[in-house]
């Protein structure tokens, strides 16, 4: 029965709101909808990807990991960390893009039985699991310098 939504008063809390402030969320927009949302950590040279959003378009998950890696290279970072589901919509992506792969975990849901949305919610490619799942307030164990 609990199901966390992404909605404006839970990105509010979890980012805005968070003690640290160190994980900074951006709204990725096209023709001014929202079709996709990052929250990013950077810690010295070292930046990961903690928790992602975007629709079920391939261009759309193409253009908004691309962005963020855009964002990571103009701070002179040299590298970004993702930790997602194996074998989801993101991993082709991020395949591309040429990330490399360490371990493999497997995919987890739990939804009552009489669930309306439980096609959706069951559906693996529905989901992005990341770090922000895990209800990080910091993603990297040292403070930023």
């Amino acid at each position: 029965r609990v199901v966390c939504v992404r909605d404006r008063a839970y990105l509010q809390w979890r980012y805005l709101e968070a003690p640290g402030r160190l994980q900074v969320p951006f709204a990725v927009r096209r023709e001014g909808e929202l079709v996709g949302f990052v929250s990013l950590e950077k810690n010295g040279e070292q930046a990961a990807i903690v928790d992602m959003f975007s629709l079920t378009d391939q261009k759309v998950t193409d253009a908004t990991l691309q962005l963020v890696l855009d964002r990571v290279a103009a701070t002179a970072c040299p590298g970004l960390e993702v930790s997602c589901t194996p074998d989801e919509v993101l991993t082709p992506s991020l395949r591309r893009l040429g990330f490399i792969g360490r371990s493999d975990r497997g995919f987890q849901v739990a939804v009552h039985d009489r669930e309306a949305q439980s096609e959706v919610l069951l559906d693996p490619n529905a989901w992005h699991f990341m770090a922000a799942d895990q209800d990080m307030d910091i993603f990297f164990s040292a403070p930023p310098e």
